[in-house]
């Protein structure tokens, strides 16, 4: 299988898979269950893995889908493309190893949605999609370059304003930082400690 990766526009994934299925092309939107506070309740809601990111099997489908109103651009590889009909320039969408997207299948289920990272079976060994990683080899030419771990070799770095799939030998990355999840403020203990601060400021006013 031929795999690519399509921006979409904010809260729009749903949207997009909606769209390339009437185009009954293969996509996937992997998603995580997380708690979130919601009026100072804690619930569980399905968010996606990888926010504006769809997996779409294009079948040279590549107009139609950009023509979507929900789909922004392609991820772009460092390869530019070429069209008979309309020669340039610009880099080609980029070309996803079906091994990176085997690999997010077995750690979800049938609905796409990961395991839990607890779950040693949803582990990647080394890197995780989304990981901010550096390139060792100081004489590869993207070394200068922040970038981030795809998957099976293949990293994405910015250059120029755009963002670039770039084939590496994962030997040669390493670790720079792993996204933490974010810490939601709100709920009820975030309203005890701000009621406890505004009693104990009301009493140590009261006793001046």
């Amino acid at each position: 299988m031929v795999w690519s990766i399509v921006v979409t526009r904010h809260n729009q994934e749903d949207k997009t898979i909606e769209a390339l299925n009437q185009l009954q092309l293969g996509s996937r939107l992997f998603k995580l269950r997380k708690e979130v506070v919601q009026k100072g309740v804690v619930i569980q809601k399905l968010l996606p893995a990888f926010p504006r990111y769809v997996f779409v099997e294009p079948k040279m489908f590549w107009r139609r889908i950009l023509d979507l109103p929900s789909v922004i651009t392609f991820v772009k590889s460092s390869i530019p493309s070429f069209d008979e009909d309309e020669p340039t320039d610009e880099a080609a969408p980029a070309i996803i190893a079906d091994e990176v997207v085997l690999s997010l299948e077995k750690r979800s289920d049938h609905e796409f949605i990961l395991f839990d990272e607890a779950n040693e079976s949803c582990l990647i060994k080394r890197f995780q999609f989304g990981d901010r990683v550096r390139i060792t080899n100081k004489y590869n030419p993207f070394a200068i370059h922040p970038a981030t771990y795809l998957g099976k070799d293949q990293i994405t770095i910015n250059l120029l304003g755009r963002v670039t799939v770039v084939n590496v030998d994962e030997a040669e990355l390493e670790l720079v930082e792993r996204p933490s999840k974010r810490k939601r403020r709100g709920g009820r203990r975030a309203f005890k400690k701000r009621r406890q601060y505004a009693y104990s400021e009301a009493g140590s006013e009261a006793l001046q």
